[in-house]
């Protein structure tokens, strides 16, 4: 959003258009800048005038002419004069709105003779610049991570709507928790090139833990009872298939797969059908093994 540097002000004069190239600094209007300039003129001529006095006040005291005091306020009165021209001038400066960035002007609702402070009576923006170049995914996370997630973690990025996707790392991560959502921002820099705009919604998903070996199983046939969590695997007794409760422990999990970190080895046979439906020691028919 382009605001006013100084005081909301007149439009005078309008140099750009909705659709424009801007670079930072460029001048997009010009506010009224008539008081402004009368007022610079008639200090001009007071600080001309003050110069020359002090000059000639301070001739005469070179001479022992007069007193040093004389001299002191002429000097302190050419200061001061000098100290407000200067507010002055960057003042008229502050009548040229200028870009803030590099970018395009996506919004221009302004009028020659109209009253330009940055809002519209709606409250919406009356001048915006976008740039896509430098733009950064802003993401909350939730607190129960905040010791799990690190700058240059890998993260994998996706935008449906756009069918984009890409990998890209963790370039900033927030020291303060939200108390109103209980959790902390991270930012994420989007690389150039993917049709993206802002206010995008993405779908962001952090590596936070990550096991080359690990046993994994779906999270559907995982069943509680008092003693803990279990699955069936089937067992070979006496050339008959047997269904065998098995106590697990579980590690972490994402989507619908679990980490199994006890309970469970390579060679164990799940049971992933009609678990549901088997007790433990009863024998097993129709087994398909994949």
């Amino acid at each position: 959003m382009v605001l006013p540097l100084g005081n909301p002000g007149q439009i005078k004069q309008i140099f750009m258009k909705e659709g424009d190239r801007v670079k930072k600094d460029e001048i997009i209007l010009k506010l009224d800048d008539t008081i402004i300039k009368t007022q610079i003129a008639a200090l001009t001529t007071q600080l001309d005038f003050a110069r020359d006095l002090y000059q000639r006040q301070n001739k005469l005291w070179q001479q022992k002419i007069g007193s040093e005091v004389q001299v002191l306020n002429a000097k302190n009165t050419v200061v001061n004069l000098e100290n407000q021209l200067q507010i002055l001038n960057r003042s008229l400066d502050f009548t040229n709105v200028k870009a803030p960035i590099d970018g395009t002007i996506d919004i221009l609702n302004v009028k020659k003779g109209e009253v330009f402070n940055g809002f519209t009576g709606r409250g919406e923006a009356q001048i915006r610049v976008t740039n896509s170049k430098d733009m950064k995914l802003s993401v909350l996370v939730p607190e129960n991570y905040s010791t799990k997630v690190k700058i240059n973690y890998p993260v994998k990025v996706e935008f449906p709507d756009n069918n984009r996707s890409f990998y890209q790392k963790i370039k900033s991560i927030a020291q303060y928790i939200d108390p109103s959502t209980r959790s902390f921002a991270i930012e994420i820099p989007i690389p150039q090139g993917n049709d993206l705009r802002p206010n995008q919604i993405g779908i962001v998903k952090i590596l936070d833990f990550s096991m080359p070996k690990a046993i994994v199983i779906p999270v559907n046939i995982i069943q509680t009872d008092e003693n803990g969590k279990y699955v069936y695997i089937a067992k070979t007794e006496s050339d008959k298939k047997l269904a065998q409760k098995v106590y697990i422990e579980l590690g972490e999990v994402y989507g619908e797969k679990a980490q199994i970190k006890k309970g469970l080895s390579l060679k164990d046979v799940l049971i992933i059908e009609g678990y549901q439906n088997i007790s433990d020691g009863q024998e097993l028919t129709n087994i398909q093994v994949d």
